[in-house]
């Protein structure tokens, strides 16, 4: 990927990799994504703690695309963008995989967004489970959203439950992004 100078690519980078442990990191104000995991299997992720400006476009907290086996608890995060992000973009892979057998529990986080996104890409995304959330002052909480700039994620079996919500929506579901 090729970024402007004054925006870099992510802070950690992952890609197709297998038995990752994160634990006990603090990521500050990246100029693009904090953490980002494509094509990963067997991954855990805990204790992360990412604070950045709100006003900073584009600056996600942890994407998990095209990953498998993954465990994400006890997390603190604010960002600009999404705090958490489910994606499905095969394309630059070198074997396709399904983001699937994702679970996320026990984490706060706060956007001016969405705190979670699930979508993006033209693959799939199943068989997760995201609960124990709690979403802080946030414009979205949950936004699901198939069709995003990349194409159709084929979206199946995700389940969000306990979550405590204060957004301006808190559950935002559309079939088309733009």
């Amino acid at each position: 990927f090729d970024y402007p100078r004054w925006r870099p690519g992510q802070m950690l980078f992952f890609c197709e990799c297998r038995n990752l442990s994160i634990e006990g990191v603090e990521l500050r104000n990246a100029t693009y994504w904090h953490s980002f995991y494509h094509g990963c299997e067997d991954v855990r992720i805990r204790g992360l703690y990412i604070h950045s400006d709100l006003r900073t476009p584009t600056n996600d907290g942890i994407d998990l695309d095209c990953c498998q086996r993954v465990v994400v608890s006890d997390c603190l995060i604010s960002t600009g963008d999404d705090c958490l992000t489910l994606r499905g973009n095969v394309l630059p892979l070198k074997k396709p995989r399904v983001c699937r057998d994702i679970t996320v529990s026990n984490c706060v986080f706060q956007t001016a967004t969405c705190a979670i996104r699930v979508g993006v890409g033209r693959g799939e995304i199943r068989d997760c489970r995201i609960a124990d959330i709690v979403v802080r002052d946030s414009s979205r909480g949950i936004c699901i959203c198939p069709l995003f700039s990349q194409g159709y994620t084929s979206i199946e079996n995700i389940s969000f439950c306990n979550f405590t919500i204060d957004a301006k929506f808190p559950l935002y579901i559309t079939s088309n992004w733009r």
